[in-house]
């Protein structure tokens, strides 16, 4: 009885399970303005799961390594971007970082993208992901990057 009240009053957070051939996807805006955007996207499933960011002209992985039974798995991906545009210079800089992350250790590095000075962060980028649960090797938009999506695949650990 006491239980129920205090659920009743403050909620209680259960979390669901995660299927195992699925998994939970949660983001974190950190940071959005007009020159600066960073977000935290956090992956968690059952089971050990190899990580892949794929976008236009790069590539990036880890693994999420096996763990004892009913521990949940987990790994970031830090999404990035800031755009810098030098006093008299015809060219503005966006700096990206899409980077994977898990217990041991982080996969990719930034980016530097010349683009025109007139060249807005939300026209050349723009983060797209949206949390819930997903099916593994699927293919998930997390950022669109001058027009062109950005996908995470979440999968069966490659051996």
């Amino acid at each position: 009885m006491l239980l129920s009240g205090c659920c009743f009053l403050f909620g209680c957070q259960r979390e669901a399970s995660i299927p195992s051939d699925s998994f939970r996807l949660t983001v974190q805006e950190v940071v959005s303005d007009t020159d600066i955007k960073v977000s935290l996207l956090t992956i968690q499933l059952s089971h050990a799961a190899s990580v892949s960011v794929d976008g236009d002209g790069f590539h990036s992985s880890g693994v999420l390594p096996d763990a004892p039974d009913g521990v949940i798995r987990e790994g970031q991906v830090l999404l990035s971007a800031a755009r810098i545009v030098p006093s008299q210079d015809k060219f503005a800089y966006i700096q990206t970082l899409i980077r994977p992350r898990s217990a041991s250790g982080y996969a990719g590095g930034p980016s530097v993208h010349p683009v025109p000075a007139d060249t807005t962060l939300g026209n050349f980028l723009s983060i797209s992901a949206t949390g819930g649960v997903y099916k593994l090797d699927t293919p998930v938009t997390i950022v669109q990057m001058q027009g062109k999506p950005v996908t995470l695949v979440v999968g069966k650990p490659t051996k």
